[in-house]
């Protein structure tokens, strides 16, 4: 397999963080939600500051900007009034829906996840001023400050169509435990996008402080859950019970049934000592070149100058995924 050590940035947009990333299948064409935040506030100041941006390619690899699609609300006190972060882009009933994580300016209305809508899938407006879904204080953690969205990101959505309704996976946190052990897959479910039931988390390994960007699909009959959890989420325990494992770009779950349970197998880190960071795999390539029905994934890297850390971000070209017996998958560059 031709996977590289460090990749290299191959898109990013002009004067911008280019960061997380989704992406959404329509027609011929793939169009790539990023997070994008301003050059001009430095490696420290960039988190905090992003806004949802889009572009559009048919192959995966020759991509055009198409501009902002959802940034903060006007309104001060909403709940997304600071920033919009990470989230998913489905079609339901003939229109198409955003949910997204987002930070508020008021210290008083923590962000939670909302909801947007388009006719294009560029231009989006909010379904809701207030969030329609906030943790169950039952089970999950709840940050009353500037940075709730730690305990409650990147919503993942999907359509099930054997329990007739809409799955929510969201980075979370468990109430209670050692406090760098919480880290969990929060798991919801709705019917029509706005009203959600709180469930038990998906899983709750005791191994991270947060699971960032959480993503599921299925393949040959099993479910692949990949998360993203850095070296500084990474808890004393996960480090001691898997010693060997390097830091990687995100790793993988792999189940035989969507409600699990969910297990380590195989190979299940992804691009390991990479620099990369969140990675998400594309399954709708059906008529594009190159892979036409095989699974891709992409990933962002970022750069760094002495002095003044990342001074650069931007999407990597894509890879053929390569599952394996065991479990987990490998990459594959044939393009």
């Amino acid at each position: 397999m031709n996977e590289p050590i460090r990749p290299e940035i191959h898109y990013r947009i002009p004067g911008f963080y280019t960061q997380d990333q989704w992406f959404f299948r329509c027609g011929r064409c793939v169009y790539f939600y990023h997070l994008l935040a301003p050059l001009s506030a430095g490696d420290s100041g960039r988190w905090g500051r992003e806004v949802v941006g889009v572009s559009r390619s048919q192959d995966l690899v020759s991509w055009e900007y198409l501009g902002v699609a959802l940034g903060p609300s006007d309104d001060p006190e909403a709940f997304d009034s600071r920033n919009i972060a990470t989230g998913t882009t489905l079609e339901w009933n003939g229109r198409f829906y955003m949910l997204y994580c987002a930070g508020s300016l008021n210290a008083d209305n923590p962000g939670g996840i909302g909801l947007a809508a388009s006719d294009d899938l560029v231009n989006w407006r909010r379904v809701s001023r207030e969030p329609v879904l906030r943790p169950d204080r039952r089970w999950y953690a709840h940050s009353p400050n500037a940075d709730a969205h730690y305990c409650w990101a990147d919503p993942f959505v999907f359509w099930h169509e054997q329990d007739r309704c809409f799955h929510m996976l969201i980075t979370g946190r468990m109430r209670e435990g050692p406090i760098d052990e919480r880290g969990c897959v929060a798991l919801a479910r709705s019917s029509d996008l706005l009203n959600w039931e709180m469930q038990l988390p998906l899983v709750s390994p005791g191994l991270f402080d947060r699971m960032e960007v959480p993503s599921l699909w299925a393949r040959g009959g099993r479910w692949y859950l990949m998360f993203c959890a850095h070296g500084g989420i990474q808890s004393p325990r996960f480090r001691r019970e898997y010693p060997s494992v390097p830091d990687a770009a995100a790793y993988v779950y792999t189940a035989d049934d969507l409600r699990g349970p969910y297990e380590l197998r195989g190979r299940w880190w992804v691009l390991p000592a990479s620099g990369c960071y969140t990675a998400r795999v594309i399954t709708e390539t059906e008529g594009i070149p190159e892979f036409d029905g095989r699974h891709a994934l992409m990933t962002w890297q970022s750069e760094s100058e002495e002095g003044r850390g990342i001074v650069r971000t931007g999407a990597t070209r894509p890879w053929m995924v390569e599952y394996l017996d065991e479990g987990g998958f490998v990459l594959d560059r044939r393009l």
